[in-house]
C-alpha cells in the first residue's frame, strides 16, 4: 500500500521520548489530524502494573479509529513495541485508507527498531485485548490465519466482503472500498480491448472510487491527456501505442496518477492513499500496468519518457528519477 502524506507531529515524537524515559508512563494513543496532516497525540497510557494489566483499561477508552503504541517490557527497550491500530468496521473507507496507509510513517518518526512485535490489526473494540498482541507475534497468526494487507485492498477495491478471522482472538470484520459498476465495466473492456483509456477518481463524499469517463477509440494516449482537466486527482489508465514497445502484438499499459496542485487538501490525501488500491483492482481484472507516473498537469505526461522507460537504449537497468524544473515540482515514477 502507498504511504500517505501525513506526518508524526513534532509533539507525539516528544511525548514517545518522554515515555521511554519516565517510569510511570507504558505506551501513547494516536490519531490522524487531517486538517493539519499530521498524527497527534490523544492519550497516554499510564504504567501501573504489568504489561497486561496496563492494557486492559485501553478497551474502554478508545474511541474511533487510532494508533496504539504499547510497550510489552517495563524498560521500553527497541524490540519491545507493539503498533496496534484500530478502525472500527464502520468506519469510513477514506478513514480505512488513511489509517492503513500511515503506519509505516507511525513507526519511521518515532524510530522502526523499537517496533519489534507484529503489527496487530483490530476492527471490533471487543478484540482490542493483551492476547491480540502476544498471539500476533506467532508465524501462525501473523501469516497463515491472517489475510494480508495487500489480499484486504484488492478485495476491497472490488467492493466485496472481507472476514478477517484469527483462530485464538476470534477476530472478525468486513470491510468494502467500492468500484462502481460503470468502472468495472471500463475495466473489463480495457481488458478485453474495447476500451483503449479510461480515468477514474475517488468520490471522497460516496467513498466509493468512479469512473470519469472512457474512450473506445483514437488516440489512447491523447485520451490521456484530455482526461487530465480540473482540479480533481484522477487515475488514468491506457495502452501505450508505440510499435517498438509492443510484444507478440500487446500493447503496454500505463497508469499515471494525475493529482492537480489546485486539488482540495483532503482529496490528495484520499486520493494518495486510494493509488495502491486502484492497482489491486487493476490486477483483479488480469490490467498490469508496465509504466506508472504521477503528474501534476497534462503537459507533464510524456510518450518519450515513456518510451525511454520501458525500452532503454542502455544496458544499465534505469533508476526511477525524479526530473526537476526550475520553480516547481518534477513527475514521479511510482514503484511498481
Amino acid at each position: 500500500m502507498s504511504l500517505s502524506p501525513i506526518k508524526v507531529a513534532d509533539s507525539v515524537v516528544e511525548a514517545f521520548k518522554k515515555v521511554l524515559d519516565t517510569e510511570n508512563e507504558r505506551g501513547l494513543i494516536l490519531e490522524i489530524d487531517v486538517g493539519s496532516e499530521t498524527v497527534v497525540l490523544r492519550s497516554v497510557i499510564a504504567k501501573n502494573g504489568t504489561a497486561e494489566e496496563d492494557f486492559a483499561p485501553i478497551q474502554q477508552e478508545v474511541d474511533g479509529p487510532c494508533y496504539i503504541l504499547f510497550s510489552l517490557q517495563d524498560e521500553k527497550t527497541e524490540g519491545s513495541w507493539a503498533l496496534v491500530y484500530y478502525i472500527p468496521s464502520s468506519s469510513s473507507v477514506k478513514d480505512k485508507m488513511l489509517y492503513s496507509s500511515t503506519k509505516e510513517n507511525v513507526k519511521r518518526g518515532l524510530g522502526g527498531s523499537y517496533f519489534g512485535v507484529q503489527d496487530v490489526f483490530v476492527y471490533e473494540r471487543k478484540d482490542l485485548v493483551f492476547s491480540a498482541i502476544t498471539e500476533s507475534g506467532t508465524e501462525e497468526v501473523a501469516g497463515d490465519s491472517l489475510l494480508s494487507e495487500a489480499e484486504l485492498a484488492k478485495k476491497m477495491a472490488l467492493g466485496l466482503e472481507v472476514e478477517t478471522s484469527a483462530s485464538n482472538s476470534g477476530l472478525v470484520t468486513s470491510m468494502s472500498f467500492p468500484l462502481d459498476d460503470e468502472g468495472k465495466s471500463a475495466m473489463e473492456g480495457f481488458k478485453t480491448g474495447s476500451v483503449c483509456a479510461f480515468s477514474l477518481m475517488m468520490n471522497v463524499e460516496s467513498e466509493k472510487l468512479e469512473l470519469v469517463k472512457s474512450f473506445n477509440e483514437g488516440s489512447a494516449f491523447e485520451h490521456a491527456k484530455e482526461a487530465m482537466t480540473g482540479d480533481v486527482p484522477l487515475f488514468v489508465v491506457f495502452r501505450v501505442e508505440a510499435e517498438e514497445l509492443e510484444k507478440d502484438g500487446k500493447k503496454p499499459i500505463a497508469f499515471s496518477y494525475f493529482c492537480p496542485e489546485s486539488a482540495p487538501v483532503k482529496k490528495k490525501m484520499v486520493s494518495s492513499t486510494a493509488k495502491s488500491m486502484v492497482v489491486d483492482a487493476l490486477s483483479a481484472f488480469d490490467i498490469s500496468p508496465n509504466f506508472k507516473n504521477e503528474v501534476q498537469e497534462a503537459e507533464e505526461l510524456s510518450m518519450e519518457e515513456i518510451v525511454d522507460e520501458l525500452n532503454p537504449k542502455d544496458e544499465e537497468v534505469k533508476s526511477y528519477r525524479k526530473p526537476s524544473r526550475p520553480g516547481r515540482g518534477g513527475r514521479r515514477l511510482m514503484k511498481k
